[in-house]
């Protein structure tokens, strides 16, 4: 990465509320009760992030892990990550992936010219 930034994702908030030191407990499983539940994943690198929201039918008994992918699209500096919901039985994602940007990967200016 970037100055030998780490890449790291985690669970950030489940049903609107935020994950107790979300980010330094990553790699920490959280339990959830079965049912509908919303589910926002963070991706860092250095100073950019992306992020997405998952909304989650848990079934009883069942076991999900997110998945990251980071990317860029070619001949540009646009990266963005695809996050996956996976049930760790099958190895299949339980809902599409959704693919999300990179902040600051844009290129945008937070200048614009006056009218």
């Amino acid at each position: 990465g970037v100055f030998a930034a780490r890449h790291y994702g985690f669970v950030l908030m489940i049903d609107q509320k935020f994950v107790h030191h979300a980010e330094d407990n990553w790699q920490t499983p959280i339990a959830v009760s079965p049912g509908r539940h919303e589910i926002a994943v963070e991706y860092r690198q250095s100073i950019f992030k992306a992020r997405t929201l998952f909304k989650l039918d848990a079934r009883p008994g069942a076991t999900y892990e997110v998945k990251i992918t980071p990317g860029s699209k070619e001949d540009s500096d646009v990266r963005y990550c695809d996050f996956s919901l996976v049930d760790t039985a099958t190895g299949k994602p339980v809902l599409p992936v959704s693919r999300a940007h990179v902040s600051g990967s844009l290129n945008r200016s937070n200048f614009r010219p006056l009218d």
